[in-house]
């Protein structure tokens, strides 16, 4: 799910947050959350 979020936002597709969140099914702040999160912790 947070790689899914991630490109939404960055590769191109530029969606805004409140997209994402309305898209997925998700609130504003745990997509907020996804995105702040370090790759490197996601893979643990």
């Amino acid at each position: 799910m947070i790689h899914k979020i991630k490109a939404l936002y960055d590769e191109g597709n530029g969606l805004k947050i409140r997209a994402i969140a309305r898209q997925l099914g998700l609130s504003r702040n745990t997509v907020r959350k996804y995105l702040r999160m370090d790759e490197a912790a996601i893979e643990v």
